[in-house]
């Protein structure tokens, strides 16, 4: 059977993981990303 502390462990972890997957799709969809990207994209394509 699973111990409270080792629930407390699983739960922790997965908030540490949500918090990650938060952080990275608040850059996916950011402004900056999306003019970087373009920028990038026109230089590419300039040289």
């Amino acid at each position: 059977m699973i111990s409270l502390k080792q629930l407390e462990k699983d739960v922790r972890v997965i908030k540490e993981r949500n918090a990650r997957v938060k952080g990275n799709k608040a850059w996916e969809t950011s402004y900056a990303m999306w003019g970087l990207l373009t920028l990038f994209t026109y230089l590419t394509i300039g040289i």
